[in-house]
């Protein structure tokens, strides 16, 4: 699934990381008040999270980097800033 309306987004890069492995787990939670806020997540432009709750839990994927010294980007968009 990808989402057409991330072609007309400005990317705010805010790290770019080297990885030593070809699989890369991503874990991500609400470290502050826990008001149901939601995410979608993209790799390389493509859907691994979409409209998720996020909490104290963890919310976790993993994906393999196909193309070794190759960029690949991932994309965080919050979808509301909760209540």
């Amino acid at each position: 699934m990808e989402d057409s309306s991330l072609a007309n987004r400005t990317i705010d890069i805010q790290m770019i990381l080297q990885v030593p492995d070809s699989t890369v787990k991503v874990t991500l939670y609400d470290n502050a008040i826990i008001d149901d806020d939601t995410v979608s997540v993209f790799v390389n432009k493509k859907a691994v999270l979409v409209r998720q709750r996020i909490s104290a839990k963890p919310l976790g994927f993993s994906f393999k980097i196909d193309k070794p010294n190759q960029p690949t980007e991932i994309l965080m968009q919050a979808e509301n800033l909760g209540s």
